[in-house]
């Protein structure tokens, strides 16, 4: 007969937003880092694809977008407040039980101001929200952007 063991705790998964500017003429850098809101669909696309033989989509982040909604962020956010840049991610890897992803916009893209970022798993197709931040930021025509999120799984 097998011994049954207790395993306490939980999963957490926390996440960071760095967005940082570099002047194309300088070189300079500026740096803006917030914490972010995993929505709760995000969370459920993880488990369906731990769980299920056929899940819905692919947890896989593929895009980065950019909003100018002010809402406060929270858990069942499906979507930015209102979403104005899209773009493919430039990358996205994982380490251990850290995800990380980047998207790049060039001098000549994303020009305004703004306030959200989100991160989405299976952009093409179900668009599913895997981060969100409200960060109010302006990028210039002179400046590129990189954004960086890094989402880390733990024991709660």
């Amino acid at each position: 007969m097998a011994t049954r063991h207790k395993v306490s705790g939980g999963l957490k998964m926390r996440g960071r937003v760095t967005l940082t500017f570099t002047d194309v003429a300088t070189g300079k850098s500026r740096r803006i880092v917030d914490d972010n809101i995993t929505p709760d669909s995000f969370l459920a696309l993880v488990a369906e694809n731990i769980g299920s033989g056929a899940p819905s989509a692919s947890p896989l982040i593929t895009h980065v977008a950019l909003g100018d909604g002010d809402d406060d962020a929270a858990a069942d956010d499906t979507e930015l407040g209102n979403e104005t840049e899209r773009k493919s991610v430039a990358s996205v890897d994982a380490a251990g039980a850290v995800v990380y992803a980047t998207g790049y916009f060039s001098a000549s893209e994303a020009v305004g101001t703004f306030a959200e970022v989100g991160f989405f798993a299976d952009g093409d197709d179900t668009n599913v929200l895997a981060s969100r931040v409200l960060i109010p930021f302006t990028k210039t025509g002179s400046e590129t952007m990189t954004i960086d999120l890094e989402l880390t799984l733990s024991r709660a």
